[in-house]
């Protein structure tokens, strides 16, 4: 099965920024066991664990934090290395704090508040950070 609206340019710039940061390892993993990342025009992000699919909204691609795909990815990636059911308990909170840089964390606080805090995540920036910016590619090759 393969989600409606999949915009394959970002997609495919996903993938690729996802070979530059600390989740590749992750990532390959989860294609390696039959997971399918694709970017797609929708609202929200989903983690399908039936079908193994995760989409990510086109939105994301272009926040201006240069570093909030990153969070997104992330976030997504902890439900898929979780069992149905998870959703955003204490072990999903573990497994994204564990994926996640620190200096991005907080994001989850506007998402989850409840959840994000009981697993200590402040809403407060931690740190910096120096992701580089998925759209960097596109620029480059003059979108």
């Amino acid at each position: 099965m393969k989600p409606k609206l999949v915009d394959k340019f970002l997609s495919d710039s996903l993938i690729d920024a996802i070979a530059g940061v600390s989740i590749y390892e992750t990532y390959q993993k989860l294609i390696d066991n039959g997971w399918n990342v694709y970017v797609v025009s929708q609202r929200r992000g989903y983690c399908h664990m039936l079908f193994k699919i995760i989409t990510i909204p086109a939105w994301v691609t272009k926040h201006e934090d240069q570093g909030y795909w990153l969070y997104y990815v992330a976030h997504e990636f902890a439900h898929a290395l979780g069992d149905i059911g998870d959703n955003h308990n204490q072990r999903f909170m573990e497994r994204f704090m564990k994926l996640c840089p620190v200096s991005l964390q907080h994001y989850e606080t506007e998402y989850k508040p409840r959840n994000a805090a009981n697993a200590g995540i402040s809403k407060v920036q931690q740190g910096s950070h120096k992701i580089q910016p998925l759209l960097d590619v596109m620029d480059i090759l003059g979108f």
